[in-house]
């Protein structure tokens, strides 16, 4: 027990807990984690708000997560192609698809390259408003990256899902 040993956790400690809740389905759990690594003045940096960002999106609190992305972004912290792919993920699960492509937009815009998990993101957030056009595009653009990424079978499934619904 850290506290017996009078040992404080650290941020990294924080983190592991966090992600130990989201794995297991208790992202408000990592929620409250979070909130006791601010009451004890811990600092944040951009691998915690990335897993903040994901308990937000796998609890469904769109809202809480563009504030927080949004704080890191006044703090001088700099968003990863990651930061914006969980983010968007919070837009989508929320039924928020045109924010979710908005964000792909941000990111090019801050000089950062979508991946192929971004990309996947996009296409399923097209999915849900209907953008055909668009998915292609990203699937296009997941078959350009460098160095070659081959479609993976949810990427995959995903476009041909979209296509189909969409007709």
């Amino acid at each position: 027990n850290m506290q017996a040993q009078k040992l404080a956790p650290d941020a990294v400690s924080y983190r592991t807990a966090m992600n130990a809740c989201i794995e297991g389905g208790e992202a408000n759990r990592a929620l409250k984690i979070f909130d006791r690594m601010r009451e004890n003045g811990l600092p944040w940096d951009v691998p915690t708000y990335n897993v903040v960002l994901k308990a937000c999106a796998e609890s469904h609190q769109p809202d809480m997560a563009w504030e927080l992305f949004q704080q890191m972004q006044s703090a001088g912290l700099p968003a990863e192609v990651r930061t914006y792919t969980t983010l968007m993920n919070a837009w989508v699960e929320a039924g928020e698809c045109h924010r979710a492509i908005q964000a792909v937009r941000e990111m090019r815009a801050a000089g950062l390259q979508p991946d192929v998990y971004a990309l996947t993101v996009g296409i399923k957030a097209c999915g849900v408003c209907g953008m055909v056009t668009q998915a292609l595009e990203f699937v296009e653009e997941t078959l350009a990256l460098r160095p070659r990424v081959s479609l993976d079978p949810i990427t995959f499934n995903l476009a041909m899902q979209v296509c189909e619904e969409q007709g």
